[in-house]
């Protein structure tokens, strides 16, 4: 029986159950969130919500590199769960009282998105410290393929349970992460020197080296893949109630999000691709014709299908890009680096939700998602030709 390199860490092992437990109760908030924002079919309130989640998490991969390079990841991350439970807390008790107004929520979606920011950093940095070298990129396609399994069993927990339980399932499951971190014991414990700095400058230098042009491939094809496919916080509220009926099939639909890129990720584990930008491109067109397939079909369960598929693609690019810019490098620029990723990932995460938003108010869901993802597609086709013109044969 083939293991992945990384479950055979026993530290790595624990992690990954406790966070499959913590990504079902952020995923069934997500979806909570998400409800609450777009009652009564309100976009605007939609994309304020996408905004204010997303927008802080982009900021703190710039100023959250820095703080996780110079103090303890672990300790980083606990102090950050224990914020985010308070919150998620404080969301549940607004919701059972009727009293979570939107302006309520857009402002403790600033709090979570921040905070979530800093522990998303953190989390990566961690995970490189737990495992060596060698069990990167499979300890990395884990790690997402427990985030997306936690996507898939939140959505579909999101149908059966009342929206302010959602939030307190997440402090739960916030509590235990926290309680594994308490225990392990991996990486630095003590904070740099006093005059030590830890600037970004440092990690951008790195990326400008010759040697490395490679990862600055894929962080571009990261920023601009994720720019025109990773607008499922906007499509799938719209594609479910405009074209399949409801809240319930946003729900189903965010479950078939998280089974493509469960199944991708598992096969990453076990059979890890190669990381070179050919196979970026080559997830990066699997995803566009699939996704144009979900928006397209006639049906909810034949959508589901398309997108679960589609999101093979989405989850090679990012496990693969973010091994591709990390391998080789130092470990003390680890959280840096991986801030890069996060800015770059999370910041056509959030455009490109919001220019889905406007698409949709101006022509339609159907338009929308038809006429982005094939212009990203015709992108991604002229950036292939182009590199493989421009690379050594």
């Amino acid at each position: 029986m083939n293991v992945p390199l990384s479950l055979r860490i026993p530290a790595f092992r624990w992690f990954a159950v406790w966070q499959l437990v913590s990504q079902v109760g952020e995923a069934a908030q997500m979806v909570a969130i998400n409800m609450v924002a777009f009652g009564g079919n309100h976009k605007g309130a939609l994309a304020a919500s996408v905004l204010l989640g997303f927008a802080p998490q982009a900021l703190a991969g710039h100023w959250g590199g820095p703080i996780v390079d110079k103090f303890p990841r672990r300790v980083l991350m606990i102090g950050c769960l224990g914020v985010l439970t308070l919150l998620a807390l404080g969301l549940s008790v607004l919701q059972s009282q009727h009293e979570l107004a939107l302006w309520a929520l857009d402002s403790l979606q600033v709090l979570v998105g921040s905070t979530k920011g800093l522990y998303l950093v953190a989390e990566d940095a961690l995970v490189q410290e737990i495992v060596p070298k060698k069990a990167l990129s499979s300890a990395q396609a884990l790690n997402s393929a427990l985030v997306n399994s936690g996507l898939m069993l939140g959505g579909w927990l999101s149908t059966l349970v009342d929206l302010s339980q959602l939030f307190v399932i997440n402090a739960g499951s916030y509590l235990a992460i926290m309680l594994f971190l308490l225990r392990v014991k991996a990486g630095r414990e003590v904070q740099l020197r006093r005059g030590m700095p830890a600037s970004m400058r440092e990690a951008r230098e790195y990326l400008a080296r010759a040697e490395n042009a490679q990862a600055r491939w894929a962080l571009r094809l990261c920023g601009i893949v994720t720019l025109f496919f990773a607008n499922g916080l906007v499509t799938k509220p719209l594609v479910g109630a405009d074209l399949f009926g409801g809240g319930n099939a946003y729900g189903l639909l965010t479950a078939a999000n998280g089974i493509g890129v469960l199944i991708v990720m598992a096969f990453q584990a076990l059979w890890p691709t190669p990381a070179t930008v050919h196979w970026l491109f080559i997830w990066s067109a699997q995803q566009c014709l699939f996704l144009i397939g979900y928006v397209a079909a006639p049906s909810l369960p034949m959508s589901m299908a398309f997108l679960a598929t589609a999101c093979l693609g989405g989850g090679g690019l990012t496990n693969i890009s973010k091994v591709m810019v990390v391998k080789g490098a130092p470990s003390d620029i680890w959280g840096r680096l991986y801030g890069i990723v996060q800015m770059v990932y999370l910041g056509s995460l959030l455009c490109s939700n919001l220019v889905a938003m406007g698409v949709a108010a101006l022509w339609g869901t159907y338009a929308m998602g038809v006429g982005i993802y094939g212009v990203g597609g015709i992108l991604v086709g002229v950036l292939w030709v182009f590199y493989t013109s421009r690379s050594p044969k």
